[in-house]
């Protein structure tokens, strides 16, 4: 498994190393998807908009349930313009949403009105974040392939990974004012630093490296 570059070509690749086989019916066809969205969502949703996550009946029909864990990505048929941005993504308890500038010659440009939860700002009050919408989806996809593994465990004193570990995305930018993701592959396992917690996720009978330290279970 290879370090992400960013791109929306290294998540389709990730998603199928990780998940398996892409099977007919787990993307959208060109015509399913509305002109106004951006070409790096566009690629997404062909390629996994209605992958269906471990447990299908958790999730609306034709839902993207991989990545649907933590974090939502909005149904392809759900998607909608509001004043010239597209509403793509909802914290899981609809504390924040997310939003991008509909497909145009400029770069589309990610907002959110996460910010309300740290400052004085409304939750009307939607705000540019730092990364690029491919960055941003490379935070996003980790983070809920992680929380999607069979296996989902945290640890309150994180030890230095092992050797073997192949960092995939460091220092990755979400909805925060910092950057708050890390991912590695260690092994058949995936380590995700994120907001100063470490998870550990996957998805064999095998408990992952003991060098990853006091693993206390979440899901097994």
């Amino acid at each position: 498994m290879r370090a992400s570059d960013g791109s929306v070509e290294w998540l389709e690749d990730f998603i199928t190393e990780w998940h398996g086989p892409r099977r007919p019916g787990y993307g959208l066809t060109e015509t399913e998807l509305p002109e106004f969205l951006p070409v790096p969502l566009q690629r997404l949703y062909r390629h996994a908009g209605r992958w269906p996550g471990p447990d299908p009946e958790e999730h609306v029909p034709d839902s993207p349930g991989i990545f649907q864990q933590q974090d939502v990505l909005v149904r392809a048929e759900a998607l909608s313009l509001h004043e010239g941005t597209v509403e793509f993504l909802s914290e899981n308890q609809d504390s924040w949403t997310c939003r991008v500038t509909a497909a145009g010659p400029a770069a589309p440009v990610v907002l959110s009105n996460a910010h309300w939860m740290w400052d004085d700002g409304s939750e009307d009050e939607y705000t540019p974040l730092t990364p690029s919408l491919e960055q941003f989806l490379t935070s996003f996809v980790l983070q809920e392939t992680v929380f999607g593994c069979r296996n989902l465990a945290t640890t309150s004193e994180p030890a230095a990974l092992p050797k073997q570990s192949i960092p995939l995305w460091l220092d990755g930018w979400y909805v925060f004012e910092e950057p708050s993701h890390s991912f590695w592959s260690v092994d058949t396992a995936l380590v995700a630093d994120i907001s100063g917690t470490r998870w550990v996720g996957w998805n064999g009978p095998d408990t992952p490296s003991a060098e990853l330290g006091k693993l206390q279970m979440i899901r097994s």
